[in-house]
C-alpha cells in the first residue's frame, strides 16, 4: 500500500527526462509511420 500512496503523489520530472521522452516518443511515431507507409505499398502493389 505504501507504494501506491508514492506512486499517487507526483515527482517532479527533470526536463532532460522529458526532453528524451518526447524524442523517444517522437522516434517511435516516426517508425509507426514508416511502417504503415510500407504496408500501404504492399498492399497497392
Amino acid at each position: 500500500m505504501a507504494s501506491k500512496k508514492k506512486e499517487a503523489k507526483k515527482t517532479p520530472v527533470p526536463r532532460q527526462v522529458q526532453k528524451r521522452y518526447k524524442q523517444d516518443l517522437n522516434r517511435y511515431r516516426r517508425q509507426i509511420q514508416k511502417s504503415d507507409k510500407i504496408q500501404n505499398g504492399n498492399r497497392a502493389a
